[in-house]
């Protein structure tokens, strides 16, 4: 910490920031389009943090996403979840909510009924299935 003199005074002592916080700050203002990349990437450098912090930050920044971005991201953060802060059942009943099906912990059956829904309601398609010739 670095103690700064003020005029007054009085000193103040300044905490470095947190590089993970600075990051969830970040995705508050990246587009759309960006989103899903930028949070796919602090999950990875972030997986040894097993303390659901990251995980209970990053739901709160992606409440606000459109669905076809929000979900399968909540989905994500689902699945890491270890059940500690209790955002796996936080996520999971607003999972079946929007699908009106519950697949438990089965992650493979929650993809597919979402890729579906999103195809459907949202005209949207997962990246790898465009890929084709």
């Amino acid at each position: 910490s670095l103690s700064i003199s003020h005029p007054a005074g009085a000193s103040t002592f300044m905490a470095k920031e947190d590089p993970l916080e600075k990051s969830l700050k970040k995705l508050h203002f990246l587009p759309d389009e960006q989103f899903a990349g930028a949070v796919q990437d602090l999950l990875e450098r972030n997986n040894e943090h097993d303390d659901g912090s990251i995980l209970t930050s990053m739901y709160d920044v992606v409440e606000l996403r459109p669905s076809f971005i929000r979900l399968p991201i909540l989905l994500e953060l689902a699945r890491r979840d270890t059940g500690a802060t209790g955002l796996r059942a936080t996520i999971l009943s607003e999972l079946q909510e929007s699908l009106e099906e519950d697949h438990g912990e089965s992650w493979t059956d929650w993809a597919l009924a979402l890729s579906e829904l999103l195809a459907t309601k949202e005209g949207f398609l997962p990246t790898d299935a465009s890929t084709e010739d």
